[in-house]
């Protein structure tokens, strides 16, 4: 991926369309995984959560302690970053459930940020009795779709440069919300991959912010 050096606008509208296209970068491509298939895929599941819970908080933390300008130079990036190891926690997950190779953009995008922009993915996916409907979403659709995303997440970017300021407390805080973050990902990605998926090839062709 090009370095972030757009996402560090001081412009907000700027920053969200740059946030946009580097969640378009990565998640139109679904992680590769090594993890077979679990015997108790349930316990693997969540095992698999604990360990990248870890690996985001340490690399967050670690991020944030840099002083002064550079500071705020790592923030994008690792958020990046941690949206990165997420994705491959998924996909992880998705293979232990022997749900991989139906593992595609729209579970992906709807694992990542069900949890914090919920109402955005009411048309993607939708909970019909002990099954999901995952519905595919047209380019333009998700592109607008990653952009409304961008939109929410640079308002939170500006709360974590802020948290940033605060010399080791602060980091610890960063730490501690990509801890509950990855924890959320990876409880909305049990819940979905435990579950009978069915993948409608009826197109979402148009995306409208509520």
């Amino acid at each position: 991926m090009k370095a972030p050096a757009s996402l560090l606008s001081d412009d907000a509208g700027s920053t969200a369309e740059g946030i946009g296209l580097a969640l378009m970068d990565f998640v139109s491509t679904v992680p590769l995984t090594n993890e077979p298939l679990a015997i108790n895929p349930h316990v693997r599941a969540s095992l698999i959560v604990r360990k990248y819970c870890w690996e985001t908080a340490g690399l967050d933390f670690a991020l944030a302690l840099p002083p002064g300008p550079l500071n705020w130079l790592t923030l994008v990036p690792s958020l990046i970053t941690v949206w990165r190891l997420q994705a491959q926690m998924i996909s992880d997950i998705a293979a232990c459930y022997g749900k991989y190779p139906t593992l595609r953009t729209e579970q992906m995008v709807y694992c990542l940020f069900r949890h914090a922009t919920g109402h955005l993915m009411r048309d993607i996916v939708t909970r019909i009795g002990s099954r999901f409907l995952i519905r595919k979403v047209a380019l333009k659709a998700m592109q607008s779709l990653l952009r409304a995303i961008g939109v929410r997440v640079t308002q939170k970017v500006i709360g974590r440069g802020l948290a940033r300021t605060i010399p080791l407390l602060g980091a610890a805080g960063i730490a501690a919300y990509a801890f509950y973050d990855t924890s959320q990902v990876g409880k909305t990605a049990i819940e979905l991959l435990s579950k009978e998926l069915e993948l409608s090839d009826e197109e979402l062709l148009e995306f409208e912010e509520a």
